[in-house]
């Protein structure tokens, strides 16, 4: 998965499944207690590794960790059920900072994906 570890996936996912649970990030003490890691440095190695290969960006704050668009794109390949609630997420976090035709552009991909959903749906049932 895009030159990942197992283990990094696994933080990577947890940290995209917490978000879009609990719409907050989880402290490290969380992901260490998660992964029942011995200590704190554990689960920095990860994060470092993440930030380093561009799936996350973390600021100097405690829970300041924000996936990148290359990290969320990561996520949705593995975990296709969780793709529609990564674009909601997108959505809501910069929907203010889009253009008006940006704007357009993504609801009209939601609306085409919500279509083949129900095309999907609608063939399995005939």
């Amino acid at each position: 998965m895009n030159g990942l570890t197992q283990k990094q996936a696994e933080v990577l996912m947890y940290l995209v499944q917490q978000v879009l649970d609990c719409a907050a990030m989880p402290a490290i003490r969380e992901i260490c207690a998660h992964f029942q890691l011995s200590s704190l440095r554990g689960a920095t190695v990860h994060l470092d590794a993440l930030e380093r290969k561009g799936m996350i960006h973390r600021g100097h704050l405690s829970r300041q960790i924000s996936v990148t668009d290359e990290g969320l794109a990561v996520v949705g390949e593995a975990r296709p059920e969780l793709a529609q609630r990564i674009i909601a997420l997108r959505l809501a976090t910069s929907w203010d900072s889009l253009s008006m035709q940006d704007r357009c552009e993504l609801l009209s991909a939601l609306m085409r994906a919500h279509k083949d959903d129900y095309s999907a749906k609608d063939a399995r049932t005939n």
